[in-house]
């Protein structure tokens, strides 16, 4: 695949868009097929989405996992996860996968895990690029979606239920998790999980979005919740991708990794986070 503008094309492809058809209105079509409504009902709850996941999100409490499944078993997340991939096409929302696949344009691509599969756009774009993907979730809802829409797409990618099936230990080459670590309660028995899931020297490539406004399903604040625990789970880090960090697994001894522990701690916390803001701010200020 070439330039970018290929990628992006390639992304309005796998979402259903056509020369008759607009990005978004194959995501409202393929929404009202699936759920059995009429275009202008799946339409509103596109926009309306975020009134509609606060409701159902304030509705059961979500302070245990069988809460948060509950959760993403519900409708609404899944309308206001396919809009946003919609507006990656613009790049209204970071083109996410976009971004990933220039990087990994150098890779021959071989095996590939997508951690938090969602309802599969990127699964199903990684494909078209030439990768064996899995896509794995805990989600009923997600996964039933993701397999409808592999199976009107002629796609080979394969799906399993995380609270179900264990990972394949040394199985890919590459892990993403993209929009996902902060919708995660156990973080680090997670990296340890992928960690396992990936070949030697294989990459592992996420983000943490985890603003203090951040909408419904996040379960902190600050990427330091995620990032402190990423080396000790056996990684080291390599060059970002934009906003994604991007680890490699390695073979740590007993003492590098307790290294690592103490180093990650003191760097990764509330209270160094909490000063990186303020400097930030000032010299936001500073700048106008």
């Amino acid at each position: 695949m070439g330039d970018r503008n290929e990628l992006l094309e390639l992304w309005g492809d796998v979402l259903g868009a056509s020369d008759d058809t607009t990005v978004d209105e194959a995501v409202v079509a393929e929404l009202a097929d699936y759920f059995d409504i009429d275009r202008d009902e799946a339409r509103s709850r596109c926009d309306d989405y975020e009134r509609h996941t606060a409701e159902e999100w304030a509705d059961h409490d979500r302070s245990t996992p069988d809460g948060l499944i509950d959760y993403w078993n519900r409708r609404s997340p899944l309308f206001g996860i396919l809009m946003s991939h919609a507006h990656q096409y613009s790049e209204e929302h970071p083109a996410s996968s976009v971004d990933i696949a220039e990087v990994l344009a150098d890779r021959t691509p071989t095996t590939m895990l997508d951690y938090g599969v969602g309802p599969a756009t990127s699964s199903f774009f990684f494909e078209r690029l030439g990768w064996q993907v899995t896509g794995a979730d805990v989600s009923d809802t997600m996964l039933d979606f993701a397999r409808w829409r592999a199976e009107k797409r002629h796609s080979e990618c394969v799906f399993l239920d995380l609270r179900e099936r264990e990972l394949a230990t040394g199985a890919y080459d590459v892990v993403v998790a993209l929009e996902v670590m902060a919708h995660v309660p156990d973080i680090a028995a997670t990296l340890t999980r992928m960690r396992d899931a990936l070949t030697p020297d294989g990459m592992l490539v996420f983000n943490v979005y985890a603003p203090p406004d951040g909408p419904c399903g996040h379960l902190f604040v600050g990427n330091h919740h995620v990032i402190r625990h990423v080396r000790s789970a056996g990684f080291e880090r390599r060059p970002r991708i934009g906003k994604y960090y991007r680890y490699q697994r390695v073979e740590h001894n007993r003492v590098q990794h307790a290294i690592a522990v103490v180093k990650d701690v003191l760097r990764h916390n509330a209270f160094v986070a909490g000063g990186a803001q303020l400097v930030r701010g000032a010299a936001r200020r500073v700048r106008r």
